[in-house]
């Protein structure tokens, strides 16, 4: 039987619309968390698989999800769910009329993509607040609501029989879905973005060195149990 994987980005930075003739690929840009959060979480039927923290590096480090077949060779072919670019934050958004590119030196890793299905999740209304790097101070006040947006990038993937899905740098093998044992049908790869990402996603990964950024404002209420 088949076993359904998706890779959940909590954050990212994308190389702009797929196009096989020009790329067979697609670059996320990323940073690593605190070092008290772990950078991935795997997930397999629903139970968390215990593993060392994966440490994707630093230095714009190429971190590679592949899809394998039986015979080893990789799977190609990226698409995308018709919702996925209408949902994404547009830079533009936040700076309308002016250039807000990103530095991909900048990103402690690229997380490569050669296949996979690309869609949005947690699509809902966002505010961001104006934020000075040189003082580190941010004011709620000054807000710019985006509108709805996805909050994560799913990327779903059918394993078939014998199909192995890797996270692999450097041509080495860092995690592989075969950890998952062979009874798994539904596994979920998280990669964290933690609080400690926020003003590298949004202020220091840019090209152009401004006075004020727009960073995300907090309050995404996290699920609670109580009496």
């Amino acid at each position: 039987m088949a076993i359904h994987a998706s890779i959940i980005l909590d954050s990212g930075y994308l190389s702009g619309s797929y196009d096989r003739f020009t790329h067979d690929f697609r670059d996320v840009g990323y940073f690593q968390c605190a070092e008290n959060c772990g950078n991935v979480r795997v997930y397999a039927d629903g139970t968390e698989i215990a593993h060392p923290r994966l440490e994707l590096g630093t230095g714009n480090r190429i971190i590679e999800v592949v899809h394998k077949s039986p015979l080893d060779s990789r799977r190609t072919g990226i698409t995308d769910s018709p919702q996925l670019m209408s949902s994404l934050l547009a830079m533009s958004m936040l700076y309308p009329g002016e250039t807000a590119a990103a530095d991909w030196d900048r990103f402690d890793y690229r997380i490569r993509f050669y296949s996979g299905r690309f869609r949005p999740s947690m699509v809902k209304p966002r505010r961001f607040k104006e934020h000075r790097l040189g003082t580190g101070s941010s004011n709620p006040a000054v807000r710019n609501d985006v509108g709805t947006i996805a909050h994560d990038i799913v990327v779903d993937y059918y394993l078939e029989c014998g199909d192995v899905l890797t996270i692999e740098a450097n041509g080495n093998k860092i995690w592989s879905s075969e950890s998952a044992g062979s009874n798994c049908r539904k596994l979920d790869i998280e990669f964290l973005a933690d609080d400690s990402t926020a003003l590298k996603f949004f202020c220091e990964r840019l090209e152009q060195n401004k006075d004020c950024y727009w960073i995300p404002n907090q309050g995404n209420p996290p699920p609670a149990i109580g009496p």
